[in-house]
């Protein structure tokens, strides 16, 4: 990317959401510029891609993006949402578009980033926006990445930052709140004198004040995270390790997956 370029559209935010729309622009000629804060890299959580995902990676330019990610199959859910405790699966053997699939995060948002390259998009990798400015009919975006500034002007704006919603914030737009639920995650080693888990069913089990959820990941950690509200996160102090590990010990079914395939105690909880 040069100093400064002039582009259709600016799509900021290069993850699942700002890859696949970046793609459908450029399939339709639209002349587009991806900006992406990161370099694919970093410990991103959510790792289940369910089965109806699936329709969007037959599209051109996706297609290879699950295969060059190392995704793994997820042949089903399996859950405990109370009444006796014992846990409900439902397999995708039905499902339309076939089964879901479990993600390496980063290597999934590296393979994206790919994918718009090989389109031939022009992707600003670890260009972090620092401003944006009403520009005539248009905008005027610059950006500070490891190689300095760059400035650049756009038609349109796309918000895909996400959760972050960074276009939004800067027009001053303000968040409405609708539920304030957190999530305490983990990533888990497994002990190598245990017996690997090949089970690649997503697991989930309510349990007072909120909830768990495990999915094995292609590089065979196991990303555990527990829902709650943040005032009983702060009360029971999950968010630190010790706290975190112990509540784990009192869940029958994710507590029973983790001890039964050797998975060690956290070193970091990441809210």
């Amino acid at each position: 990317m040069k100093r400064s370029e002039t582009r259709t559209v600016a799509v900021i935010g290069g993850g699942p959401a700002g890859a696949s729309t970046t793609l459908e622009l450029a399939r339709l000629g639209i002349e587009t510029v991806l900006i992406e804060r990161s370099d694919g890299s970093g410990n991103p959580v959510g790792e289940c891609l369910a089965p109806s995902a699936n329709a969007l990676f037959l599209r051109p330019g996706l297609d290879s993006v699950l295969g060059s990610a190392g995704a793994l199959p997820s042949h089903g859910n399996r859950s405990s949402w109370g009444g006796d405790g014992r846990a409900a699966s439902r397999d995708f053997l039905r499902e339309p578009f076939g089964h879901g699939w479990h993600l390496d995060r980063p290597a999934f948002n590296r393979a994206l980033l790919d994918a718009v390259e090989i389109a031939g998009v022009a992707v600003c990798r670890e260009h972090r926006v620092t401003s944006l400015e009403r520009s005539g009919r248009g905008w005027r975006i610059t950006t500070a990445s490891p190689e300095g500034a760059c400035a650049m002007q756009a038609s349109i704006l796309v918000d895909a930052s996400g959760r972050r919603a960074m276009v939004a914030r800067q027009m001053g737009v303000r968040r409405r709140i609708l539920d304030s639920q957190v999530a305490a995650v983990a990533f888990l080693d497994v002990d190598n004198q245990s017996p690997p888990l090949q089970d690649t069913t997503t697991v989930i089990e309510a349990a007072p004040g909120g909830w768990w959820y495990a999915a094995l990941l292609p590089n065979r950690q196991l990303a555990v995270a527990w829902f709650t509200d943040p005032d009983l996160l702060a009360k029971s102090a999950v968010w630190r390790p010790a706290g975190w590990w112990a509540l784990l010990e009192t869940s029958e079914i994710v507590g029973a997956l983790v001890s039964s395939h050797g998975f060690g105690r956290p070193q970091r909880i990441s809210v």
